[in-house]
């Protein structure tokens, strides 16, 4: 609980609490989503294989959540063009993009959680603000160096996506 007292001539929030702040920040539930799609066959003369897949999985973090994202395609393709010359490509495309609240890195996060994270601390106010720093706290960090800020209201998201696509075309002749 917090309860308004009288300290240095101004009103103060004082933290009488006891804040799980491992059961606030992280989420025991992440669901996960799989779809995948293959498709191939031919004839005698032309051969073909296609596949794409989509996974997408929420993360750990409860408040702001993060969110794995990955889509993959591949084609292959071979064709007799004439009686001895083959031609066949292989393509390929895969993206992954992975967004998570915070002010740098995922591995941040949790070492703020964990140096800064008082249990003595709620994460807001009874007027709805933020606890970020206090008199009671004597560092020039604040409590949990604002990151509470950050999750609690949803205002920052880090971003890292990734892609690669590549093609190759092979072409062959059989001399003898």
């Amino acid at each position: 609980w917090v309860v308004v007292d009288q300290r240095d001539g101004r009103d103060t929030y004082v933290y009488y609490a006891n804040m799980d702040w491992y059961n606030y920040l992280y989420d025991f539930k992440q669901p996960s989503w799989n779809h995948n799609v293959n498709i191939s066959g031919g004839t005698e003369k032309v051969s073909y294989y296609f596949s794409g897949g989509f996974y997408e999985k929420e993360g750990i973090f409860s408040n702001n959540p993060d969110k794995y994202k990955n889509l993959n395609f591949r084609s292959n393709v071979k064709a007799e063009i004439l009686p001895k010359l083959i031609l066949s490509s292989n393509t390929k495309y895969h993206s992954n993009y992975y967004s998570y609240p915070g002010r740098s890195g995922i591995n941040s996060n949790f070492n703020t959680a964990v140096n800064h994270a008082l249990a003595s601390f709620l994460p807001t106010n009874p007027d709805g603000t933020a606890v970020y720093t206090t008199s009671l706290v004597n560092n020039n960090s604040g409590l949990l160096d604002g990151m509470n800020a950050l999750w609690e209201y949803g205002k920052h998201k880090n971003e890292d996506r990734k892609y690669e696509f590549t093609t190759t075309v092979e072409a062959s002749y059989e001399i003898i």
